[in-house]
């Protein structure tokens, strides 16, 4: 079983937390403890800061202070979640101030087909023309998952491969916020297909895939949005977003594939009286090939902790989707079976009777270890004899080779 932790939005609004959102922090680092083990991988979809950092005293390192106030507290109490938090900018990550509104304009209107959408990020993968507004968020995402020994992520999309268990995920963290502006964005974002088959070609070979996203599709421009829905639906397991601050979740399965979507609760932590959504957190037990079990958590202001979410109708805050087969999975999962059964039947026997014609290692001899690094010299260097020393001599002739 995979276990992702799903959380999205706490909008920090200065370096030092408000009395609010120190308390749902410290609810959900103590409620974290009980829920994540060896399995786990912890997502965060976006608006890690409010309103790009305008209450900032140090607006260029506001993500580093979410990263102090948030992260760090996460990991000091679970540990095993190192190399295993994901996250994706939002809109309140964007610094508006850094808009031109004359390039915009006209990006906008220049950037209205598929094929327009997908050179653009091609040929702004690596370079920041157009894209200051989120200058800030990619330099700390950049020092964030240089950590994780992987390659710097992009402008747009960031990749990553791990083994959880027994399957090999992929995961494609999405940049939905580059082109963020105002209150006005909805059905006027672009993402483009290209940061998901960018980063198809470096999970390919993971049986598992998942993909996270601010934005929900409706939030894309309509040719944009059926490039995304298509490429998503039939390449990924899970996609997980935030930005609406309302929890839903759903499993479809239509022409197109099956994908389940998981839309985070805010955690903003904030009270106001005429508050709409529960802050909280969900849990998505990911069981490929067989179902998805979603746990909902919602905190309690009153008594300061986490709690199952009982509002979605059921007494234990707990839904189940069972997922239609998917064929390479199956024949996976089929031979994996196969190899286990091998392993129980005759594994166990085949140790006792192993026979090995020599062996210089310390390792215990059996199937399992059967192929170990071999020790390169036996002998003490004192028993070596002079006549038994051969000398090689390597010349370099630039002549032959060509170079200098």
């Amino acid at each position: 079983m995979i276990r992702i932790i799903h959380i999205s939005d706490l909008h920090l609004e200065k370096e030092s937390p408000s009395f609010e959102k120190t308390a749902i922090i410290n609810a959900l680092v103590t409620d974290l403890k009980k829920q994540i083990n060896e399995n786990t991988i912890l997502f965060f979809t976006g608006d890690l800061i409010d309103k790009g950092a305008f209450n900032f005293t140090d607006k260029p390192n506001a993500f580093f202070a979410f990263e102090k106030v948030f992260i760090a507290p996460i990991l000091n109490e679970n540990p095993i979640l190192n190399g295993k938090i994901f996250v994706v900018p939002g809109n309140h990550d964007v610094y508006r101030d850094k808009i031109d509104k004359y390039s915009e304009s006209g990006l906008k209107s220049e950037l209205d087909n598929v094929k327009g959408l997908d050179a653009f990020i091609e040929s702004n993968r690596l370079k920041s023309k157009h894209l200051d507004r989120l200058e800030d968020y990619k330099r700390w995402e950049n020092d964030f998952y240089k950590r994780y020994n992987s390659k710097e992520s992009t402008n747009f999309e960031f990749s990553y491969k791990l083994t959880l268990g027994e399957y090999k995920v992929g995961i494609t963290c999405l940049n939905s916020s580059w082109l963020c502006k105002d209150e006005f964005d909805k059905e006027n974002l672009l993402l483009g297909k290209n940061q998901i088959e960018n980063s198809l070609s470096e999970i390919i070979d993971c049986q598992v895939k998942l993909a996270l996203s601010h934005h929900p599709l409706e939030f894309f421009k309509e040719f944009d949005r059926e490039a995304l829905k298509t490429s998503i639906y039939r390449n990924y397991d899970i996609f997980f977003t935030g930005h609406v601050h309302e929890l839903a979740s759903s499993y479809t399965s239509d022409l197109l594939g099956n994908i389940f979507i998981s839309i985070a609760n805010s955690t903003i932590g904030d009270f106001p009286k005429e508050r709409k959504y529960v802050n909280g957190y969900t849990i998505v037990d990911l069981e490929p090939n067989q179902k998805i079990v979603t746990h909902y958590r919602k905190f309690i202001e009153t008594h300061g902790n986490f709690v199952p979410n009982t509002d979605i109708g059921t007494e234990d805050g707990k839904k189940s989707f069972p997922i239609l087969k998917d064929d390479k999975l199956e024949v996976f999962e089929a031979n994996l079976k196969i190899i286990k059964g091998i392993e129980s039947r005759f594994c166990e026997k085949l140790n006792d009777d192993i026979i090995m014609s020599s062996s210089n290692t310390s390792v215990n001899c059996s199937i399992d270890n059967l192929f170990v690094e071999p020790t390169i010299l036996n002998s003490p260097q004192g028993n070596l004899k002079g006549q038994d020393t051969i000398r090689y001599s390597i010349v370099h002739n630039p002549a032959q080779s060509g170079q200098p």
